[in-house]
């Protein structure tokens, strides 16, 4: 019986300490918060979120670059069907998610209850200092398609018999 107490809490260790849980916890916290916030501590938890966001966007294309591309280049020969594939689902994974989302859209907002006027809606205070990183790199699908022809360009160029069969073929 002890065993299974034990078992119980390591699972329930799990489930608490588990990225997803994590955030739910966290999208609660700032649905509860932001309810009851005045307008400065909005403006201001606006304004970190604003620059940590922006952040992340100027350091994800650097990331791809910096680690994935060479990661890629140091997988040898004969990898650019694999890489083909991981692209393919790549893109058709980006495209499910938004058609998906967009289904979803237009099946959930036509049923909700929302406030028919303006009046009824709190106004979201300014930052207290926007701060523009400037044009983003690239974007990660579009880097990790350049990671990809970085190796199967070349391998094809530099192909001795010019027969191109490793890559008709699959399987």
């Amino acid at each position: 019986m002890e065993t299974t107490k034990r078992g119980g809490v390591a699972i329930l260790k799990q489930v608490v300490t588990s990225l997803p849980f994590i955030l739910l916890v966290a999208v609660a916290a700032g649905l509860g918060i932001g309810s009851v916030a005045s307008a400065e501590v909005i403006a201001v938890v606006a304004t970190i979120g604003d620059v940590l966001r922006q952040v992340i966007v100027f350091c994800v294309p650097l990331i791809i670059v910096g680690f994935i591309a060479p990661s890629i280049a140091k997988l040898g020969e004969n990898v650019s069907r694999i890489l083909g594939v991981a692209l393919l689902v790549a893109y058709l994974s980006t495209l499910g998610a938004a058609l998906l989302s967009m289904a979803a859209g237009f099946g959930i907002i036509p049923h909700l209850t929302l406030a028919e006027g303006a009046e009824a809606l709190r106004e979201v205070p300014s930052l207290e200092f926007p701060l523009d990183m400037g044009p983003n790199l690239c974007q990660s699908l579009d880097l990790l398609f350049l990671s990809f022809l970085s190796i199967f360009i070349p391998e094809v160029l530099l192909d001795r018999n010019n027969t191109g069969s490793e890559f008709l073929t699959v399987g």
